[in-house]
């Protein structure tokens, strides 16, 4: 029986989503009306289906292993600087190379929320296939990467969507083999600079006809958290449009919020109306400031 390790990159400053990650590392934003938080939906995923999983991390790296439970199949790891997913997989090729190179291995961000897409048919396709590398994909978005498809097979990964193409969803299972070649390959002559998964393992993969596509179900869905805009939406979406606030959160009787996401132990006490925001508390200097940002159809 094949055995499938798990990576779930973790280590991103989440800059897009500022102000409110200058104190709260992004997967560890609430997502969700019952107290979760975004990397627990990939988290999830891979207790459920890995032998094992790697979750590297950067920034506030403390605050997401406080939160990681004692599993025995948890392993965190700390890069020392941020070089993309591809260059944390070389900073700790070590480890991984430990890994079974008759596995599979599993990168699924950890800002990502799905639905009714099961890993383990991901999985048994990718096994089916015999590809050394397998792309999920999706219909195409409005924002990230796309690749362009021809009788089920990826030409090659594009920036703007085309009639054949499909959007990338950066969850990729690829053989350890592979994967274990590149990181011994590419390890001579790394110099610490970044490199980009898609860019440097991906492509190569592709060009040397050894990719297979996985389309989700019709019946799935996806997104990723990455702006403001989706992460309020991804908010909305799974509390019905109801407020998402956190049990620490103390909010005056007299304070209205509508479809508002409101993180950490913030307090609002003014007697005040809000409606689609974002709102947190940026500790500074002993001083708690109450971060109010509001949904706007041009944030993307």
């Amino acid at each position: 029986m094949e055995t499938l390790t798990g990576f779930i990159p973790a280590g991103g400053i989440g800059s897009r989503l500022n102000p409110h990650t200058l104190d709260t590392p992004k997967p560890l934003l609430l997502m969700g009306s019952s107290q979760r938080y975004v990397i627990d939906c990939p988290l999830n995923g891979c207790i459920d289906n890995c032998d094992h999983t790697w979750i590297t991390t950067y920034y506030q790296s403390e605050k997401i292993e406080k939160y990681i439970p004692n599993i025995p199949n948890i392993r965190v790891l700390h890069d020392k600087k941020i070089t993309g997913n591809a260059g944390s997989l070389l900073e700790h090729h070590k480890k991984i190379s430990q890994e079974d190179p008759d596995g599979d291995f599993l990168i699924i961000p950890s800002d990502c929320v799905y639905e009714n897409f099961s890993l383990t048919d991901f999985w048994k396709s990718h096994i089916v296939s015999g590809s050394e590398v397998t792309l999920a994909v999706v219909p195409p978005k409005t924002y990230g990467e796309y690749v362009s498809i021809r009788n089920e097979k990826p030409q090659k990964i594009i920036s703007n969507p085309t009639p054949d193409s499909m959007s990338t969803i950066g969850i990729y299972l690829m053989k350890n083999k592979y994967l274990l070649d590149w990181l011994y390959k590419i390890k001579k002559i790394w110099n610490g600079e970044s490199l980009n998964l898609t860019k440097d393992i991906i492509h190569p993969a592709i060009y040397n006809d050894n990719v297979a596509v996985y389309r989700l179900p019709k019946n799935s869905y996806w997104d990723d958290t990455g702006t403001i805009l989706r992460y309020h939406q991804n908010n909305m979406r799974l509390s019905n449009n109801q407020n998402v606030i956190d049990n620490r959160a103390q909010i005056d009787p007299n304070v209205q919020l509508k479809k508002c996401v409101v993180l950490g132990a913030t307090e609002i006490k003014n007697n005040c109306s809000i409606e689609n925001a974002v709102i947190s508390t940026l500790e500074n200097s002993n001083k708690h400031e109450i971060i109010i940002t509001k949904i706007c159809d041009f944030d993307k």
